[in-house]
């Protein structure tokens, strides 16, 4: 996989982090006894993130995937005055697909809109070290977007529980509980 090109791309998805800009209502949420900003979230994941990833694999541009949520502090190259949260998508590709091509080769209409709101798209090269790190963020991206396919027709609501539910097994095999 050394002959591969490694891109970060971020899409802005709104909001911020901590806050209640993510477009839900929070009396629905709190009705629903739900994290709205989680929600949110997961919704991003599920409508924009999903289908972007699927559809560059369709097309044979992506050999591996990995995405998290950032924001300016935790890492997005944006401006001090953007506290707006995003994807950040780190893809491996195969050796002859451009950053335009990534962008743009998407065959889906939704999707190619998408993909042109990414922002601070560049080509990383990862040190071996990072690159072991990496693999294992591109399997667990994998897996979630796998189990969130599996779960197509369960409510948003729904799904959210499940995905606290599988976290939380994760989190009991090491002991260690995450905020």
């Amino acid at each position: 996989m050394s002959k591969s090109q490694h891109w970060n791309a971020f899409l802005p998805i709104g909001g911020t982090l901590t806050s209640n800009e993510l477009g839900l209502d929070p009396r629905w949420a709190a009705a629903m006894g739900v994290d709205q900003n989680a929600l949110a979230v997961l919704r991003v994941i599920r409508r924009v993130v999903l289908p972007i990833v699927r559809d560059l694999e369709r097309r044979g541009v992506l050999r591996a995937f990995s995405f998290l949520i950032h924001d300016r502090a935790s890492g997005v190259p944006c401006p001090p005055e953007d506290s707006r949260a995003y994807v950040h998508l780190r893809v491996m590709c195969y050796p002859s697909i451009s950053g335009k091509r990534l962008r743009l080769g998407a065959a889906d209409e939704n999707v190619r809109g998408a993909l042109k709101g990414w922002s601070y798209v560049s080509k990383v090269q990862p040190t071996k070290e990072e690159l072991k790190v990496q693999e294992v963020l591109y399997a667990q991206s994998a897996w979630y977007l796998r189990f969130l396919e599996e779960r197509a027709n369960v409510p948003d609501a729904v799904l959210l529980q499940d995905v606290a539910q599988a976290l939380h097994h994760f989190a009991n095999m090491s002991q260690m509980m995450v905020r």
